[in-house]
């Protein structure tokens, strides 16, 4: 570890049982709910019209959607405090990690503005933060493999492959937000109308075929969690 992450190292004890906490449930929040949220859609695209699905299902994309795409963000930031904590991840200088904290706090304030802001601006927001989903995801690719060569921050082969998945995460929840584009207009339309959503034409074509990205996500998210906890390399 460089002389920075030793200094830092007693700094970031008292913070680790909240991390590893928070760390912990965002991939139990993920786990728990992506499967829920698609077959919430499908119930209402195969018209299954009980008086309860056309209020839930908007509101439960909407925002389960959001805090799942969050709980990935705040991933990498609590990674790195465990990993720095345990001696599996390295940090160079007090510039990379402030500029860590930053971005993803940056990054929250972006994905809720998508969130939140409708309209041109909101479909501008949205695209703006799909695309540094992709950047960021990318970056983490890069950083696994890097590091799983031996080389770059990350000194344990199980914590490359964590980063490595946690990379293709964020790459696959961006194509399927962007995938999900039509649908998640209609949704936001049925929100501020209260009509029912509309799925049909392009709104449901974006959905049919999600499936199985769904279950593969739910997947990577399951080995890099039990990679996390057990560690076996």
């Amino acid at each position: 570890m460089s002389d920075y992450a030793m200094t830092l190292l007693p700094s970031l004890l008292p913070f680790l049982p909240l991390a590893h906490f928070v760390h912990v449930i965002a991939f139990a929040y993920i786990l728990a709910a992506e499967l829920p949220v698609y077959f919430a859609v499908r119930m209402a695209l195969h018209g299954n019209q009980s008086s309860a699905i056309p209020d839930l299902v908007p509101r439960l994309v909407k925002w389960i959607s959001a805090l799942t795409a969050g709980a990935l963000i705040v991933m990498l930031p609590l990674g790195i405090v465990m990993g720095v904590s345990m001696g599996s991840h390295d940090v160079a200088g007090p510039g990379w990690l402030t500029a860590t904290w930053t971005i993803t706090v940056l990054w929250l304030f972006l994905l809720i503005a998508a969130e939140s802001i409708t309209g041109h601006w909101g479909r501008r927001l949205f695209l703006a933060e799909t695309v540094w989903r992709v950047i960021a995801g990318l970056g983490n690719v890069y950083d696994g493999v890097v590091g799983f060569m031996g080389q770059g921050q990350t000194r344990a082969d199980w914590l490359a492959i964590k980063i490595l998945i946690f990379g293709l995460l964020l790459v696959i929840s961006a194509w399927v937000r962007w995938r999900m584009r039509p649908a998640r207009y209609a949704l936001l339309d049925s929100i501020a109308s209260g009509a029912p959503p509309d799925l049909t034409g392009p709104a449901g074509a974006s959905l049919k075929a999600l499936g199985p990205v769904v279950l593969l996500t739910t997947v990577l998210v399951a080995v890099a969690a039990w990679m996390g906890i057990n560690k076996p390399f």
